[in-house]
Protein backbone atom coordinates (compact mmCIF):
# COMPACT_ATOMS: atom_id res chain seq x y z
CA UNK A 1 0.00 0.00 0.00
CA UNK A 2 1.31 3.59 -1.05
CA UNK A 3 1.98 6.32 0.76
CA UNK A 4 -1.51 8.32 0.92
CA UNK A 5 -1.05 11.30 -0.75
CA UNK A 6 -2.04 14.23 2.08
CA UNK A 7 1.18 12.40 3.46
CA UNK A 8 3.34 12.98 0.64
CA UNK A 9 2.19 16.42 0.51
CA UNK A 10 2.86 16.72 4.11
CA UNK A 11 6.34 15.69 3.07
CA UNK A 12 7.33 17.52 0.50
CA UNK A 13 6.57 21.00 2.50
CA UNK A 14 8.64 19.54 4.73
CA UNK A 15 11.51 19.34 2.41
CA UNK A 16 10.97 22.46 1.17
CA UNK A 17 11.91 23.79 4.57
CA UNK A 18 14.82 21.42 5.05
CA UNK A 19 18.31 23.16 5.48
CA UNK A 20 19.17 26.72 6.97
CA UNK A 21 21.91 29.51 5.98
CA UNK A 22 24.86 29.85 8.29
CA UNK A 23 28.53 31.84 8.51
CA UNK A 24 31.15 30.48 10.27
CA UNK A 25 32.40 33.90 10.65
CA UNK A 26 33.50 34.89 14.65
CA UNK A 27 30.87 38.35 15.36
CA UNK A 28 33.25 41.26 16.25
CA UNK A 29 30.85 42.77 18.70
CA UNK A 30 30.10 39.34 20.87
CA UNK A 31 32.86 36.99 19.38
CA UNK A 32 30.78 34.16 18.96
CA UNK A 33 30.71 32.10 16.00
CA UNK A 34 27.72 30.39 14.50
CA UNK A 35 24.87 31.79 16.03
CA UNK A 36 23.33 33.76 12.94
CA UNK A 37 19.75 34.01 11.36
CA UNK A 38 18.21 35.40 8.37
CA UNK A 39 16.28 38.80 9.01
CA UNK A 40 14.63 41.40 6.26
CA UNK A 41 15.08 44.64 7.14
CA UNK A 42 12.94 47.25 4.20
CA UNK A 43 13.09 44.77 1.87
CA UNK A 44 16.62 43.90 2.57
CA UNK A 45 17.54 39.86 3.69
CA UNK A 46 20.98 39.89 5.99
CA UNK A 47 22.16 36.79 8.13
CA UNK A 48 21.82 38.58 11.91
CA UNK A 49 24.13 37.41 14.48
CA UNK A 50 21.89 36.03 17.98
CA UNK A 51 23.36 39.97 19.74
CA UNK A 52 21.32 41.80 16.96
CA UNK A 53 24.63 43.75 16.16
CA UNK A 54 26.67 42.41 13.21
CA UNK A 55 25.28 41.01 9.90
CA UNK A 56 28.03 38.25 8.60
CA UNK A 57 29.89 39.59 5.25
CA UNK A 58 31.78 35.88 4.45
CA UNK A 59 31.87 32.54 5.69
CA UNK A 60 28.48 31.49 3.79
CA UNK A 61 27.44 28.03 4.28
CA UNK A 62 24.55 25.88 3.98
CA UNK A 63 23.65 23.46 6.53
CA UNK A 64 21.37 21.05 5.39
CA UNK A 65 19.62 17.44 7.08
CA UNK A 66 19.43 14.37 4.71
CA UNK A 67 19.09 10.89 5.14
CA UNK A 68 20.68 10.92 8.85
CA UNK A 69 23.33 12.98 8.21
CA UNK A 70 24.21 16.65 8.75
CA UNK A 71 25.59 18.34 5.72
CA UNK A 72 27.47 21.28 5.43
CA UNK A 73 28.13 22.76 2.18
CA UNK A 74 30.45 25.56 1.64
CA UNK A 75 30.40 25.47 -2.50
CA UNK A 76 28.73 26.03 -5.53
CA UNK A 77 28.27 22.64 -7.81
CA UNK A 78 31.22 24.19 -10.01
CA UNK A 79 33.22 24.10 -6.99
CA UNK A 80 33.38 27.85 -6.39
CA UNK A 81 33.12 29.31 -2.85
CA UNK A 82 30.56 30.99 -1.64
CA UNK A 83 30.85 34.55 -1.89
CA UNK A 84 27.86 35.90 -0.67
CA UNK A 85 24.53 35.51 1.27
CA UNK A 86 22.74 35.45 -2.06
CA UNK A 87 24.72 32.80 -3.84
CA UNK A 88 24.09 30.71 -0.54
CA UNK A 89 20.79 31.56 -0.51
CA UNK A 90 20.04 30.50 -4.27
CA UNK A 91 22.25 26.74 -3.84
CA UNK A 92 19.54 26.62 -0.85
CA UNK A 93 16.95 26.56 -2.93
CA UNK A 94 18.30 24.36 -5.60
CA UNK A 95 19.27 21.87 -2.69
CA UNK A 96 16.21 22.13 -1.22
CA UNK A 97 14.18 21.58 -5.03
CA UNK A 98 16.74 18.44 -5.76
CA UNK A 99 15.80 17.05 -2.30
CA UNK A 100 11.79 17.56 -3.47
CA UNK A 101 12.22 15.86 -6.26
CA UNK A 102 15.16 13.18 -4.82
CA UNK A 103 17.88 13.68 -6.95
CA UNK A 104 20.25 15.64 -4.16
CA UNK A 105 23.14 14.47 -4.40
CA UNK A 106 25.58 15.47 -1.54
CA UNK A 107 28.98 14.84 -3.96
CA UNK A 108 27.51 17.46 -6.46
CA UNK A 109 28.44 19.55 -3.94
CA UNK A 110 31.71 19.01 -2.98
CA UNK A 111 34.97 20.55 -4.60
CA UNK A 112 36.89 18.44 -6.14
CA UNK A 113 40.20 20.76 -5.91
CA UNK A 114 43.06 19.30 -3.67
CA UNK A 115 44.27 22.88 -2.51
CA UNK A 116 40.30 23.26 -0.90
CA UNK A 117 41.37 23.37 3.05
CA UNK A 118 39.80 20.01 3.80
CA UNK A 119 40.89 17.56 1.45
CA UNK A 120 44.57 19.20 1.64
CA UNK A 121 44.20 18.51 5.08
CA UNK A 122 43.17 14.74 4.13
CA UNK A 123 46.29 14.67 2.29
CA UNK A 124 48.57 16.47 4.79
CA UNK A 125 47.04 13.77 7.12
CA UNK A 126 47.98 10.61 4.62
CA UNK A 127 51.35 11.85 4.39
CA UNK A 128 51.68 11.80 8.14
CA UNK A 129 50.82 8.20 8.31
CA UNK A 130 52.60 6.57 6.05
CA UNK A 131 55.86 8.74 8.28
CA UNK A 132 55.00 6.14 11.16
CA UNK A 133 55.14 3.40 8.85
CA UNK A 134 59.07 4.00 8.14
CA UNK A 135 59.81 5.09 11.73
CA UNK A 136 60.19 9.00 11.17
CA UNK A 137 57.10 9.80 13.88
CA UNK A 138 55.59 8.34 16.32
CA UNK A 139 51.59 6.60 16.34
CA UNK A 140 51.29 8.92 19.32
CA UNK A 141 52.48 12.04 17.46
CA UNK A 142 50.01 11.12 14.27
CA UNK A 143 47.05 10.25 17.20
CA UNK A 144 48.09 14.28 18.45
CA UNK A 145 47.71 15.50 14.28
CA UNK A 146 44.46 13.65 13.97
CA UNK A 147 42.97 15.79 17.11
CA UNK A 148 44.56 18.92 16.47
CA UNK A 149 42.84 18.21 12.47
CA UNK A 150 39.66 17.96 14.31
CA UNK A 151 39.62 21.76 15.13
CA UNK A 152 41.28 22.83 11.85
CA UNK A 153 38.30 21.39 10.26
CA UNK A 154 37.32 25.11 11.15
CA UNK A 155 39.04 26.30 7.98
CA UNK A 156 36.65 23.86 5.59
CA UNK A 157 35.55 25.49 2.74
CA UNK A 158 38.73 27.53 1.77
CA UNK A 159 40.32 27.54 -0.65
CA UNK A 160 44.66 27.40 0.48
CA UNK A 161 45.27 29.93 -1.56
CA UNK A 162 42.46 31.92 -0.82
CA UNK A 163 43.57 32.60 2.97
CA UNK A 164 43.89 35.98 3.99
CA UNK A 165 45.64 36.79 7.24
CA UNK A 166 42.38 38.46 8.36
CA UNK A 167 40.51 34.62 7.93
CA UNK A 168 43.35 33.17 10.23
CA UNK A 169 42.72 35.98 12.77
CA UNK A 170 39.17 35.03 13.34
CA UNK A 171 39.84 30.95 12.72
CA UNK A 172 42.46 31.59 15.78
CA UNK A 173 39.86 33.84 18.02
CA UNK A 174 37.20 31.34 17.32
CA UNK A 175 39.11 28.70 19.40
CA UNK A 176 38.75 30.74 22.41
CA UNK A 177 37.02 27.55 23.95
CA UNK A 178 39.83 25.52 24.23
CA UNK A 179 42.72 26.11 26.76
CA UNK A 180 45.48 27.97 26.13
CA UNK A 181 48.15 25.07 25.46
CA UNK A 182 45.74 23.29 23.18
CA UNK A 183 44.92 26.41 21.64
CA UNK A 184 48.94 27.01 20.84
CA UNK A 185 49.33 23.75 19.49
CA UNK A 186 46.78 23.34 17.05
CA UNK A 187 47.89 26.78 15.86
CA UNK A 188 50.90 25.43 15.71
CA UNK A 189 50.02 22.72 13.75
CA UNK A 190 48.48 25.25 11.29
CA UNK A 191 51.74 27.64 11.30
CA UNK A 192 53.51 23.97 10.33
CA UNK A 193 51.15 22.91 7.30
CA UNK A 194 51.07 26.82 5.99
CA UNK A 195 55.27 26.18 6.38
CA UNK A 196 54.89 23.25 4.14
CA UNK A 197 52.70 24.40 1.69
CA UNK A 198 55.27 27.03 1.12
CA UNK A 199 57.84 24.65 0.75
CA UNK A 200 55.83 22.61 -1.29
CA UNK A 201 55.40 25.66 -3.62
CA UNK A 202 51.43 25.10 -3.16
CA UNK A 203 50.82 28.99 -2.25
CA UNK A 204 53.67 31.23 -2.43
CA UNK A 205 53.39 32.92 1.09
CA UNK A 206 51.69 31.29 4.28
CA UNK A 207 49.48 33.88 5.98
CA UNK A 208 50.33 34.85 9.46
CA UNK A 209 48.92 32.99 12.45
CA UNK A 210 48.84 34.53 15.95
CA UNK A 211 50.73 32.99 18.39
CA UNK A 212 48.83 32.36 21.71
CA UNK A 213 50.72 33.66 25.30
CA UNK A 214 50.90 30.49 27.57
CA UNK A 215 52.64 31.03 31.47
CA UNK A 216 55.50 28.03 31.17
CA UNK A 217 56.57 26.07 34.37
CA UNK A 218 60.16 24.89 34.43
CA UNK A 219 59.61 21.17 33.26
CA UNK A 220 60.50 18.57 36.05
CA UNK A 221 63.61 17.22 36.39
CA UNK A 222 66.46 15.03 38.19
CA UNK A 223 69.70 14.72 39.37
CA UNK A 224 72.28 12.61 37.59
CA UNK A 225 72.09 10.15 41.24
CA UNK A 226 68.11 9.49 40.10
CA UNK A 227 68.86 9.52 36.44
CA UNK A 228 71.54 6.49 37.37
CA UNK A 229 69.45 4.49 39.88
CA UNK A 230 66.16 4.46 37.36
CA UNK A 231 69.30 3.11 34.59
CA UNK A 232 70.38 0.86 36.85
CA UNK A 233 66.46 -0.72 36.13
CA UNK A 234 66.81 -0.62 32.45
CA UNK A 235 68.20 -3.87 30.60
CA UNK A 236 71.67 -3.52 29.73
CA UNK A 237 71.36 -4.16 25.90
CA UNK A 238 68.66 -0.61 26.19
CA UNK A 239 71.16 1.51 28.16
CA UNK A 240 73.34 2.99 25.96
CA UNK A 241 70.79 4.91 24.18
CA UNK A 242 69.79 6.39 27.24
CA UNK A 243 73.01 6.98 28.62
CA UNK A 244 73.77 8.92 25.40
CA UNK A 245 70.60 11.14 25.77
CA UNK A 246 71.44 12.18 29.35
CA UNK A 247 74.78 13.02 28.17
CA UNK A 248 73.64 15.39 25.20
CA UNK A 249 70.09 16.33 25.89
CA UNK A 250 69.08 15.43 22.59
CA UNK A 251 65.23 15.06 22.15
CA UNK A 252 64.00 11.52 21.88
CA UNK A 253 63.77 11.40 17.91
CA UNK A 254 67.07 12.86 17.44
CA UNK A 255 68.46 9.17 19.75
CA UNK A 256 66.39 7.12 17.80
CA UNK A 257 67.41 8.79 14.61
CA UNK A 258 70.79 9.22 14.74
CA UNK A 259 73.04 7.04 12.40
CA UNK A 260 77.30 6.09 11.79
CA UNK A 261 77.10 8.60 9.13
CA UNK A 262 76.70 11.39 11.42
CA UNK A 263 79.35 9.70 13.49
CA UNK A 264 82.83 11.57 12.94
CA UNK A 265 85.12 9.53 15.42
CA UNK A 266 88.24 10.99 14.03
CA UNK A 267 87.11 14.86 13.75
CA UNK A 268 85.42 14.73 17.12
CA UNK A 269 81.94 15.22 16.17
CA UNK A 270 78.36 14.34 15.77
CA UNK A 271 75.25 15.83 14.04
CA UNK A 272 72.23 15.61 15.47
CA UNK A 273 69.01 16.45 12.73
CA UNK A 274 65.48 16.23 12.54
CA UNK A 275 65.39 18.92 15.14
CA UNK A 276 62.01 21.00 15.00
CA UNK A 277 63.95 23.63 13.30
CA UNK A 278 64.89 21.69 10.29
CA UNK A 279 68.62 22.26 11.01
CA UNK A 280 71.77 20.21 11.95
CA UNK A 281 73.36 20.58 15.16
CA UNK A 282 76.99 19.60 15.74
CA UNK A 283 78.31 18.87 18.88
CA UNK A 284 81.63 17.00 20.16
CA UNK A 285 82.48 13.87 21.16
CA UNK A 286 83.92 13.40 24.25
CA UNK A 287 82.93 11.51 27.92
CA UNK A 288 80.84 8.50 27.47
CA UNK A 289 79.82 8.54 24.23
CA UNK A 290 83.45 8.89 23.19
CA UNK A 291 85.17 6.02 24.55
CA UNK A 292 81.82 4.05 23.86
CA UNK A 293 81.82 4.88 20.39
CA UNK A 294 85.32 3.49 19.41
CA UNK A 295 84.92 0.30 21.04
CA UNK A 296 81.63 -0.21 18.34
CA UNK A 297 82.32 -2.04 14.75
CA UNK A 298 82.27 0.14 11.77
CA UNK A 299 78.93 -0.07 10.27
CA UNK A 300 77.54 1.40 6.87
CA UNK A 301 76.43 5.22 7.31
CA UNK A 302 72.97 4.49 7.01
CA UNK A 303 73.00 1.89 10.06
CA UNK A 304 71.29 3.16 13.47
CA UNK A 305 74.00 4.08 16.46
CA UNK A 306 72.04 2.56 18.58
CA UNK A 307 70.39 -0.56 17.43
CA UNK A 308 67.21 -2.29 19.05
CA UNK A 309 67.37 -5.94 19.81
CA UNK A 310 63.57 -6.45 19.38
CA UNK A 311 63.32 -3.73 16.77
CA UNK A 312 60.64 -4.52 14.41
CA UNK A 313 61.64 -2.48 11.95
CA UNK A 314 63.75 -3.07 9.05
CA UNK A 315 66.41 -0.60 9.88
CA UNK A 316 66.47 -2.28 13.40
CA UNK A 317 66.09 1.38 15.57
CA UNK A 318 64.89 2.51 18.44
CA UNK A 319 61.56 4.31 18.52
CA UNK A 320 60.43 7.30 20.71
CA UNK A 321 57.67 5.28 21.71
CA UNK A 322 59.14 1.77 22.33
CA UNK A 323 62.00 4.15 24.31
CA UNK A 324 59.14 5.52 26.58
CA UNK A 325 57.80 2.19 27.26
CA UNK A 326 61.51 0.75 28.69
CA UNK A 327 62.03 4.17 30.36
CA UNK A 328 59.14 4.49 32.47
CA UNK A 329 58.80 0.46 33.52
CA UNK A 330 62.58 1.15 34.86
CA UNK A 331 61.75 4.57 36.65
CA UNK A 332 58.30 2.75 38.41
CA UNK A 333 60.99 0.02 39.57
CA UNK A 334 62.56 2.33 40.84
CA UNK A 335 60.05 4.52 42.70
CA UNK A 336 60.05 7.94 40.38
CA UNK A 337 57.70 9.00 38.34
CA UNK A 338 59.21 11.24 35.68
CA UNK A 339 58.91 11.67 31.65
CA UNK A 340 61.63 10.66 29.82
CA UNK A 341 61.83 13.75 28.12
CA UNK A 342 62.43 15.74 31.15
CA UNK A 343 64.58 12.97 33.11
CA UNK A 344 66.87 13.71 29.90
CA UNK A 345 66.69 17.06 27.72
CA UNK A 346 65.12 19.08 30.68
CA UNK A 347 67.55 17.76 33.41
CA UNK A 348 70.52 18.44 31.34
CA UNK A 349 69.69 21.71 30.37
CA UNK A 350 68.86 22.57 34.42
CA UNK A 351 72.03 21.09 35.15
CA UNK A 352 73.55 23.12 32.72
CA UNK A 353 72.40 26.30 34.18
CA UNK A 354 73.26 25.33 37.78
CA UNK A 355 76.61 24.77 37.13
CA UNK A 356 76.97 28.89 35.43
CA UNK A 357 76.08 27.90 31.85
CA UNK A 358 75.01 31.28 29.98
CA UNK A 359 71.58 30.95 28.04
CA UNK A 360 73.08 31.29 24.29
CA UNK A 361 75.48 28.24 25.55
CA UNK A 362 72.39 25.98 26.70
CA UNK A 363 69.97 26.97 23.70
CA UNK A 364 73.40 25.92 20.96
CA UNK A 365 73.80 23.17 23.13
CA UNK A 366 69.94 21.29 23.24
CA UNK A 367 69.18 22.87 19.69
CA UNK A 368 66.73 25.65 20.30
CA UNK A 369 66.15 28.47 17.91
CA UNK A 370 66.76 31.37 19.81
CA UNK A 371 67.69 31.83 24.01
CA UNK A 372 64.01 33.57 24.47
CA UNK A 373 62.98 29.70 24.35
CA UNK A 374 65.50 28.37 26.58
CA UNK A 375 64.47 31.07 29.14
CA UNK A 376 60.94 29.81 28.71
CA UNK A 377 61.96 26.56 30.02
CA UNK A 378 64.89 26.98 32.57
CA UNK A 379 63.06 30.22 34.18
CA UNK A 380 62.11 29.32 37.36
CA UNK A 381 65.77 27.38 37.18
CA UNK A 382 67.43 30.88 37.55
CA UNK A 383 64.89 31.45 40.74
CA UNK A 384 66.54 29.33 42.52
CA UNK A 385 70.10 29.95 41.39
CA UNK A 386 69.37 33.63 42.55
CA UNK A 387 67.79 31.79 45.85
CA UNK A 388 70.93 30.40 46.53
CA UNK A 389 73.31 33.05 45.55
CA UNK A 390 71.73 35.42 48.11
CA UNK A 391 71.91 32.98 50.94
CA UNK A 392 75.46 32.26 50.37
CA UNK A 393 76.12 36.19 50.13
CA UNK A 394 74.28 36.57 53.27
CA UNK A 395 76.12 33.86 55.11
CA UNK A 396 79.48 35.35 54.20
CA UNK A 397 78.14 39.04 55.44
CA UNK A 398 76.63 37.29 58.77
CA UNK A 399 79.81 35.89 59.70
CA UNK A 400 82.14 39.12 58.65
CA UNK A 401 79.59 40.87 60.49
CA UNK A 402 80.01 38.34 64.03
CA UNK A 403 84.02 38.77 63.22
CA UNK A 404 83.82 42.62 63.53
CA UNK A 405 81.48 42.68 66.29
CA UNK A 406 82.95 39.84 68.49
Amino acid sequence: MGIPLYIQEHLRAAAMQRGRLQSTQVCPKCKQRGRYALKTYDGVTVLECACGQFAATKGFRVRIGHRGRDLHIYHTQAGKRFASLEESQAALETIRGEIKRGVFDPDLWKPTSPLVWENYLAEYLAREASRVEVGEISPATLRKKKFWAKHLAGLNGNNLRELQDAQIRDFAAGLAYLAPKTRADVLQELRHILAEAVYWKDIPRAPRVPGVKIDRKAPPWITQEKQEAILAKVPREHRPILRFAMQYGCRVSEACNLTWGQVYLAEGVLVLSGTKQRRDNPLPIVHWFETWAHMQPKAMPHVPVFTNPQARNEAGGYTPDFLRGIWNTAAEAAGYRIKLKNATRHSLGNRLRRDGWDEGAIARMLGHSSTQHTRQFYVDTDVELLREKLLRTHRVHTAKNSDTTS
